[in-house]
């Protein structure tokens, strides 16, 4: 049976005040020891701001009203990534994007109660943010929101049991990140000074240099970009028929190169992605326009090949940890699910 409890807007029972940024030009107003917090600053793995990219000085903190808020504070952003929230680790300062809130009474509202219940109606949230290029909301949608207020000990109990749905999210979560670390380790491990550095003068015995276009297979169209360019045009896309490929479709380790096996697929992928080849694109990328790169460029990209037997042995370990990667997405996509569905059976008095 539903539980029915009363609920009321958040500014009678929370304090709140957004942040503010002091005057780029003046560099006497950043670089000291208050730590000062924008929304990109949220993104923690465990919801708790300790850390900040930059800092602003007691003179710059003058300059916004001397903003600063305790520690426990719960920080809403505004403005992007509406309805993302974080607590503050530490006393801290925030730009003007995030919103902080305090709770006036905690004898009749619990933090973490409010913390998930912040993450219930972030798509209401989305949905009343307003603004041309970017979303927004006011201190006052935020202040005019409702929240319902079962007995403390009940918000406690709804609390604890989304925190410890939380973290399974988050060790999935991080399990994955440290899968995707551990293959960047094992690739440079593997191969190295060589592979991060192209114009390294000599090579180890066995490697070959070589660029992109020795490495493509025999035939024509086997170095090419997509023919439609600019004459394709939205309305020409369909759900069936011919397939095209797109840079938002490159997720993956499939590619085709020379039949003669000089390299491995996934260990060319591996290469392209490694820090040092990327700063090389980044280099060579054309800024007319939209940033890219030309077939020239591609084709003479340089490549340090090391002996295709050492290229498989990274392969089959990159593809057994791909699986096992997946495996991990296709649990943390279970856990979001489940966590989603406690959220929703908590705030709607379903949770028992």
């Amino acid at each position: 049976m539903k539980k029915r409890y009363e609920s009321i807007p958040l500014g009678e029972i929370c304090e709140m005040r957004s942040g503010g940024t002091p005057r780029r030009g003046n560099p006497n107003f950043y670089g000291g020891n208050i730590p000062w917090a924008k929304i990109a600053d949220l993104n923690t793995t465990d919801r708790v701001v300790t850390g900040t990219n930059e800092s602003i000085t007691e003179e710059g903190l003058s300059t916004i009203g001397n903003r600063v808020f305790p520690e426990g504070t719960l920080l809403l952003a505004m403005y992007g990534s509406v309805g993302k929230v974080a607590f503050a680790g530490k006393p801290l300062s925030t730009n003007q994007t995030i919103l902080g809130i305090n709770v006036r009474d905690s004898n009749r509202l619990d933090s973490r109660y409010l913390f998930h219940w912040f993450e219930s109606n972030q798509r209401k949230l989305l949905a009343d943010a307003r603004g041309v290029t970017t979303n927004n909301i006011s201190k006052t949608i935020v202040m005019n929101l409702r929240i319902p207020l079962p007995p403390l000990e009940e918000q406690k109990r709804i609390a604890a049991i989304l925190d410890k749905a939380d973290v399974v999210r988050r060790k999935r979560q991080e399990s994955i990140r440290l899968t995707e670390e551990f293959l960047k380790s094992v690739f440079l491990d593997m191969f190295g000074d060589p592979v991060c550095n192209p114009n390294i003068d000599k090579l180890p015995a066995g490697w070959n240099r070589c660029v992109v276009a020795d490495l493509r297979t025999s035939g024509k169209w086997t170095c090419i970009g997509g023919p439609f360019g600019s004459n394709l045009t939205s309305s020409d896309y369909r759900v069936s028929r011919v397939p095209v490929i797109r840079g938002s479709n490159l997720s993956t380790n499939d590619c085709f190169v020379s039949e003669d096996e000089l390299v491995d697929p996934v260990w060319l992928v591996s290469y392209l992605q490694a820090p040092m080849a990327q700063r090389i694109i980044e280099n060579r990328t054309l800024s007319t326009g939209v940033p890219h790169i030309n077939l020239g460029i591609l084709r003479e990209f340089p490549v340090n090949l090391p002996p295709i037997a050492e290229q498989k042995r990274y392969s089959a370990l990159n593809t057994e940890t791909v699986k096992a990667n997946k495996k991990q997405r296709d649990a943390l996509e279970f856990s979001h699910g489940l966590f989603n569905s406690l959220v929703q059976r908590a705030f709607k008095g379903f949770l028992f």
